[in-house]
């Protein structure tokens, strides 16, 4: 028995990979936006991966935490002479 292409033909993975989009952009028919998280085809993940349009997305992914902004402290106004 050989291996051929031909015996291949019509054999799509059915993999879904989960990929974060890093630009928006079309795929699959479907507009992915900037930072969803979506399941694509796995040929489709590794493409927009390739064109540096999405990342792999992992479970242990939290989003970060957004930075406080410092609380305003009023200067104290300089002491008045009482020579003047």
């Amino acid at each position: 028995m050989t291996l051929t292409t031909d015996k291949f033909q019509g054999n799509e993975s059915n993999l879904m990979i989960k990929i974060k989009m890093l630009k928006s952009c079309g795929a699959n028919g479907e507009v992915l936006r900037k930072g969803e998280i979506k399941e694509v085809p796995e040929s489709v993940a590794y493409s927009l991966i390739a064109y540096k349009n999405a990342e792999l997305c992992t479970e242990k992914e939290k989003p970060k935490a957004k930075k406080k902004a410092a609380k305003k402290v009023a200067k104290a106004k300089p002491p008045v002479d009482a020579e003047r």
